[in-house]
């Protein structure tokens, strides 16, 4: 699918599967996902080449285009053509398209941080087999109790 998406579509996106292949080189070995990898970028990469042929009438692979355009593209071209924003832009503007998800998103690891784990309430809140009473106490308790633990 990340072959898909970078050969096909956004070629930048790529660079969002490096800690994904890492993982799969980790667990899978080398040979597996590389052999997958090089039946994916001939298959889709032949043809983008020959849609790119049909369409400029000449051999032009656009993902490769994509790329040197905007990553090396020289003075006078590239980035700088539409204008450079200041860094509040982009946090101003995904506020404005994701308003909610983007303030859940932002807040995510201070939550993750901060709240108690699944583990720790679980394991206090459950009734025990062996005497049939809740330990821990009430869920009030456990939820203190847990982030004590953490601070």
């Amino acid at each position: 699918p990340v072959a898909a998406s970078a050969i096909v579509g956004w070629p930048f996106a790529a660079l969002v599967s490096v800690p994904i292949a890492l993982d799969v080189l980790y667990h899978d070995g080398i040979f597996r996902p590389l052999f997958v990898s090089i039946q994916s970028v001939l298959v889709l990469g032949v043809a983008v080449l020959a849609l790119d042929v049909l369409y400029y009438q000449k051999i032009v692979w656009s993902p490769w285009q994509l790329v040197a355009y905007n990553v090396f593209g020289g003075a006078d071209r590239g980035p700088e053509l539409y204008g450079v924003e200041p860094w509040n832009f982009f946090f101003k503007n995904l506020f404005l398209n994701f308003n909610f998800i983007f303030v859940m998103a932002m807040a995510s690891p201070f939550i993750i941080l901060f709240a108690p784990t699944y583990a720790q309430i679980g394991r206090s809140n459950y009734p025990s087999a062996k005497s049939g009473q809740q330990q821990g106490g009430d869920m009030a308790e456990v939820l203190d109790e847990a982030v004590a633990r953490r601070l």
